[in-house]
């Protein structure tokens, strides 16, 4: 799937209302709904993007490459969140990943040596799900002193 959006123009204090729907992969359903409103103090944004059901094996070459591990099995679903208030913003963010197992260590001397299967169990449910749930927000004010020189 490719998507592209070009020439974009939001002029101040105008709303756009975004709708997105398409499928990943012939199976997984995305959705990217929500408003994008220039503001004076920055910005007010509000919109939600969900993905469901994505095999995860696709994966692999991925996590083969930064935890030595192929995914043998998994889905993951996911609902994310941003809302931007002038210069604040808030994200939610919420993975549910379903049946996840790993494959057996890959040869990878670049991937870093830890316990992927202590971590996951720690993170499974009693049901063998993870759910991880992973709110962020600040303001986006940067001042020039916080940079390093």
């Amino acid at each position: 799937m490719r998507s592209a959006v070009r020439g974009l123009e939001l002029p101040h204090g105008e709303r756009t209302d975004i709708s997105f729907n398409a499928t990943l992969d012939r199976q997984s359903p995305l959705v990217a709904e929500g408003y994008l409103q220039p503001t004076v103090e920055g910005a007010d944004t509000d919109i939600n993007v969900s993905v469901a059901n994505l095999d995860m094996t696709q994966l692999s070459p991925y996590t083969e490459k930064f935890i030595a591990y192929p995914v043998s099995t998994g889905m993951l679903s996911s609902d994310v969140g941003v809302k931007l208030r002038g210069k604040f913003i808030a994200v939610n963010n919420v993975f549910d990943i379903y049946q996840f197992e790993v494959g057996n260590k890959v040869d990878n001397p670049d991937a870093p040596n830890i316990p992927i299967g202590l971590g996951l169990a720690l993170l499974r449910d009693s049901s063998g799900n993870i759910r991880l749930d992973i709110p962020v927000e600040g303001d986006l004010l940067i001042h020039s002193s916080s940079w390093v020189k």
